[in-house]
């Protein structure tokens, strides 16, 4: 019951650990995607 009690907590813990790190990545890749997307008409002028 304990093994698998912990199995189960370091599993959640890998499972939150990947959706922040895909969270993180998309954020960024989005602010990066946003900003030079409203720098480009600035930087034209």
């Amino acid at each position: 019951q304990l093994y698998l009690t912990a199995f189960f907590y370091s599993n959640s813990n890998n499972l939150v650990d990947a959706l922040l790190v895909t969270f993180t990545k998309a954020h960024k890749v989005a602010t990066v995607t946003l900003s030079s997307h409203f720098n480009s008409p600035f930087s034209d002028r």
